[in-house]
């Protein structure tokens, strides 16, 4: 009877150190997939980032050959009819205002977006960050419960 003693608790030893084997190989497996995804998001904010700015890049290009083709045109049109010069610089004063409105409109939009993908990045980085902590926090726990029977 004393012989069958020590195997059982050879074999409850073994098991439990494939347990703990196991959860730690578990443990690193989540901390891996953990990184891949905080990464995977990052790179998906950035290249979002970067198509906004792209974009916003060819609008503003795009107005800036629309407001010289216009100019292009007022010039031939001002050469055909010779207008007052009041009347030009108020037509030109009112054109520049809806323009000006325009583009400060476009401006908020994309700011609105970049401060949205900011605050998306800051809440992503802080859910890994207290994720991490709880499971440092679980490794930790875990270590010292194995250090009073080591």
């Amino acid at each position: 009877m004393a012989s069958q003693q020590p195997k059982t608790e050879a074999g409850a030893a073994a098991e439990m150190d494939a347990a703990e084997v196991e959860r730690r190989r578990k443990q690193r497996d989540l901390k891996r997939k953990s990184r891949e995804r905080k990464k995977m998001n990052l790179l998906e904010l950035q290249t979002t980032a970067q198509a906004l700015e792209l974009e916003y890049k060819q609008l503003f290009a795009a107005k800036l050959v629309r407001e010289q083709q216009n100019l292009q045109h007022e010039k031939s049109l001002a050469v055909k009819t010779e207008p007052n010069a009041t009347e030009i610089e108020q037509s030109r004063l009112v054109e520049l205002q809806e323009k000006y409105k325009t583009v400060r409109q476009e401006m908020h939009e994309l700011r609105e977006q970049m401060t949205g993908f900011k605050q998306k990045l800051e809440e992503y980085e802080r859910f890994i960050a207290m994720l991490d902590g709880h499971l440092m926090g679980f490794q930790d726990t875990q270590i010292r419960e194995e250090e009073p029977t080591t």
